[in-house]
């Protein structure tokens, strides 16, 4: 066979330890140290290339690291660690990485943090492993941790939990995102609870808030007055108005799925109310919109009609609605309410072609007019309902529906 590829030779020395955290290779430890402003202090008799124990600063102090706490009326500058506490009343800045907390009333900077920055700017160059509260976070890196404040944003590989008025997440894993509105891009979305979630990426599990937006592959749950999901609802969608690319479960007034189901309806009632209609939905659930006529009576009536239903699969050809709608019927002159109706209704369907099915079953029907008499709308007799109105009561019986349905 042929002959493996020479392994490289393997280095007889030892790899060098790694520093220390917090420490400097070369620098000078001393136990306390103080600046007026950078470089004049004590920064002036012992170099910058200093690791202070505690540090004192008046309007700005300057030094390589910090292994303890340091404190300033203005601005703390560590070059290259902070290992403890910076606290200022203006900015905190760590050009390296920064384990522990920097309080700060302006600005905290950090190149990485492990810890917590609690200041009105918190900005962190890299990852940030910990907290970070103040009006504006930043993190350029992956968040293991939390960002609380009125903006956050975190733009790395991951971002594991935001709470603020307005969170974006620029990351492959974006955790939990709380606030009026949330914007997550990359390949996955756990949760987003606020006024307007927008999650742009392959999976998106959980959007609960007024709008809801997942431009993705796949979709798991959305709950809002306006759901949109450019991929495939794989759980549920529940708002009045819910818009996907197909849906298993899509429940809300206005329904629009873009490869669900899509048929066409004719059916009468016993009360001699004759409708065609459109019936669209997802898998599972589906609107009616109806129109059409009551021709039994004294004078025919026009008819219109709004429905929710759930459709159940028994065989490859055989099915069961069960759809609870709403009828209004109008004066055709006049465009006067003269009865309403809300109907329930049990129906089994069978589909005798790819484009044809019948369909049939048992109703309740309620009803009210504007008056006793038109709100008799059965021909067989209906029972008067409840005790409170015995002029003009809602009625109940008992119907028939047969219909037909297309594509």
């Amino acid at each position: 066979g042929a002959a493996r590829p020479a392994q490289p030779a393997r280095s007889s020395q030892p790899a060098p330890p790694e520093p220390a955290r917090c420490s400097l290779p070369g620098a000078k430890h001393v136990f306390l140290g103080g600046d007026i402003v950078p470089f004049v202090g004590t920064s002036t008799i012992d170099g910058t290339n200093v690791v202070r124990r505690y540090s004192l600063n008046l309007l700005g102090g300057y030094t390589a690291g910090i292994s303890g706490i340091e404190a300033g009326a203005g601005v703390n500058i560590a070059s290259s660690f902070v290992c403890g506490a910076q606290l200022a009343a203006g900015a905190n800045l760590a050009l390296g990485p920064a384990r522990g907390a920097q309080l700060a009333a302006g600005l905290n900077l950090a190149r990485s943090l492990s810890g917590a920055q609690v200041g009105a700017i918190n900005v962190a160059a890299g990852p940030v492993s910990g907290a970070q509260g103040g009006v504006l976070n930043v993190a350029a890196g992956a968040v293991d941790g939390a960002q609380l404040g009125a903006i956050n944003v975190a733009a790395g590989a991951l971002a594991d939990l935001q709470i603020g008025v307005a969170n974006a997440a620029v990351s492959d894993a974006t955790g939990v995102q709380l606030g009026a509105i949330n914007l997550a891009v990359g390949a996955a979305t756990d949760v987003q609870l606020g006024l307007v979630n927008v999650a742009a990426g392959e999976w998106t599990d959980t959007q609960l808030s007024l709008i809801n937006v997942a431009a993705g592959a796949s979709t798991d749950v959305q709950l809002g007055l306006v759901n949109v999901a450019t991929g495939k609802v794989e759980g549920t969608q529940i708002g009045l108005v819910n818009y996907a690319d197909a849906s298993q479960f899509s429940l809300g007034l206005l329904n629009f799925i873009r490869n669900g189901r899509t048929h066409v309806d004719v059916w009468g009632t016993e009360s001699g109310i004759v409708m065609a209609g459109l019936k669209h939905g997802s898998v599972h659930v589906h609107n009616i919109y109806g129109v059409g006529v009551r021709l039994a009576g004294d004078r025919p009536l026009l008819a219109f009609s709004l429905g929710l239903g759930g459709r159940f699969h028994l065989r490859e050809r055989a099915f069961i609605d069960l759809d609870l709608l709403g009828y209004s019927l109008l004066e055709p002159s006049t465009g006067n309410l003269s009865a309403w109706m809300t109907q329930a209704r049990a129906l089994l369907g069978y589909r005798l072609f790819p484009g044809l099915a019948v369909f049939g079953g048992p109703s309740y029907n309620v009803a009210n007019g504007a008056t006793a008499e038109e709100g008799q709308l059965s021909p067989y007799g209906s029972k008067a309902l409840g005790e409170g109105d015995t002029v003009n009561p809602w009625r109940g019986w008992p119907g028939l529906v047969l219909g037909v349905e297309a594509f």
